[in-house]
């Protein structure tokens, strides 16, 4: 899900949307099964995914772009204050709460109508 700055600065004049069009045209028009984007720091890998996120609104092809949160990236393997069953629960309540807002920010029509209760839940759950 983007943020609000992201999406502030895909529209600003800075962005510069040619190169970023291109890495997504051949991105989306590739037979390839599996992509993936490397380089450094700063290059633009989080620039390619969000913006291939905002293309794909509406397509059949949809990519949506998420960021784990902190706790999830810290705690990767179980450990003494994370067990394996524990961690799998928690890491997949946080992915679906990511999916159902995308669609709740994206698709607020399909939200109310399809998810609105599946969204209490897993808010509930995560408390």
């Amino acid at each position: 899900m983007l943020q609000k700055r992201e999406k502030e600065f895909l529209a600003s004049k800075e962005f510069i949307r040619e190169p970023v069009d291109n890495e997504i045209n051949d991105i989306m028009e590739s037979t390839n099964k599996i992509i993936i984007l490397t380089g450094g720091t700063g290059v633009g890998k989080t620039t390619i995914l969000q913006s291939l996120e905002q293309k794909g609104l509406g397509c059949k092809e949809q990519t949506i772009y998420d960021c784990p949160d902190g706790i999830v990236k810290m705690a990767r393997e179980p450990n003494e204050r994370y067990a394996s069953d524990v961690f799998d629960y928690f890491y997949e309540l946080k992915f679906a709460l990511n999916i159902l807002l995308y669609i709740k920010e994206n698709y607020p029509i399909v939200f109310e109508k399809n998810f609105q209760k599946e969204f209490e839940l897993v808010l509930q759950l995560l408390k």
